[in-house]
């Protein structure tokens, strides 16, 4: 860490930001937390709060460190095409990787081959193809978008403002407390539709986009704040970020429990005190001081490297652990047990992909990541 004397006042004198690339590991650990449920056989409540409030900042902040970084390419058009490219060539790669998986699922749900097909399709446009992936889906849309808005369009910093909070509000209504309502009654879209010709719009948009996590309502609004907040350096001084996101995180968690308690959700992907809060988390973040030296820059990097091969190979290492131990062994892991062990084999194998990645014949695996 830098010393005391070395202390950013303001964020335009900051000249590193190593300290993102350590968060984005830990955050990334999150969404692994999020997709096997740690606490799961330990405590219910435990269970439901990690996963659905502390993890869930995770995605987010990789919304708001992807807009930050992406301000200054914003006015580049061919820097924005090269950087949608390497997100769909992640996409691609990764979707490529689970294709064995995902054929084995479609094998086994005694559904016609056409049906299967469209589903695919449909998952694979619209709302991501496998589990973790509908993420690089949203970051081209929510990429895209604002470069429409903001360079084409010519929207300012204030109109943009009033568009993602809107866009977010929308969100986060259709999906924490729309859904669960709907759920709890048991009344499919297909008949709400029949009910009432003003749900027409609303069965449409969920038969073909399942939820409102995705680029437009959740992805644009953090990717703009992480956007605003770097074209605005010189305007942000250091303040007590921590104190705030304590105090925003903990109206977040009282939101998860009346989602969850009053309207009968089982899960937050978003919550209306999810974005204050991130974008606090991410101030603090920002505003840690590093040393900034060739050391510090390549560890950083190499966080980097992580965060991307644990948020991409996690679901797979998570097939491997089970099938080791339940198809192998006949044991059913503690869900305690089955994190740290998929953590571990992730671990491993992502520092086995970095370092093979710099051989000559192995350098087709820095496609990972």
């Amino acid at each position: 860490m830098a010393k005391k004397d070395d202390v950013t006042r303001k964020l335009s004198d900051k000249t590193e930001f190593f300290a993102v690339d350590f968060f984005r590991v830990v955050f990334a650990l999150g969404v692994v937390a999020i997709h096997l449920g740690p606490l799961e056989d330990v405590n219910y409540t435990l269970h439901y709060f990690l996963t659905n409030v502390p993890a869930r900042l995770g995605v987010p902040f990789f919304f708001l460190v992807s807009g930050f970084f992406l301000q200054k390419k914003l006015d580049d058009a061919g820097k924005i095409k090269a950087y949608v490219l390497r997100l769909l060539q992640l996409y691609f790669v990764y979707t490529l990787l689970y294709l064995p998986q995902m054929i084995h699922r479609y094998v086994n749900n005694d559904q016609p081959f056409v049906h299967d097909i469209l589903v695919f399709t449909k998952r694979f446009f619209f709302t991501g193809s496998y589990l973790q992936l509908w993420y690089f889906v949203a970051l081209v849309v929510a990429t895209l978008l604002l470069y429409l808005l903001v360079k084409k369009l010519g929207l300012s910093d204030g109109q943009m403002t009033a568009v993602v909070l809107a866009l977010y509000a929308a969100g986060t209504i259709g999906n924490a407390y729309i859904m669960p309502l709907i759920e709890s009654v048991n009344v499919p879209f297909g008949e709400l539709a029949g009910l009432n010709e003003r749900y027409i719009l609303l069965w449409a948009y969920y038969k073909v986009f399942d939820t409102t996590r995705n680029g437009l309502f959740f992805g644009l609004p953090f990717l703009f704040f992480g956007y605003l907040i770097a074209g605005n350096k010189e305007k942000i001084h250091r303040k007590n970020y921590f104190l705030l996101s304590v105090l925003s995180f903990a109206a977040m968690t009282g939101e998860a429990w009346v989602v969850h308690k009053i309207f009968g959700g089982d899960g937050s992907d978003m919550l209306i005190m999810m974005l204050p809060t991130a974008v606090f988390v991410f101030l603090f973040v920002l505003f840690i001081d590093c040393d900034n030296n060739e050391r510090s820059a390549q560890r950083a990097k190499h966080f980097r490297y992580l965060s991307v091969l644990y948020f991409g190979l996690h679901p797979l290492m998570h097939l491997c652990v089970d099938g080791l131990l339940k198809t192998g062994f006949g044991i059913e892991p503690h869900s305690l047990v089955r994190f740290v062990l998929v953590v571990l084999l992730n671990s491993v194998v992502a520092e086995i992909v970095i370092r093979l990645s710099d051989r000559k014949y192995f350098r087709w695996l820095k496609k990972l990541y």
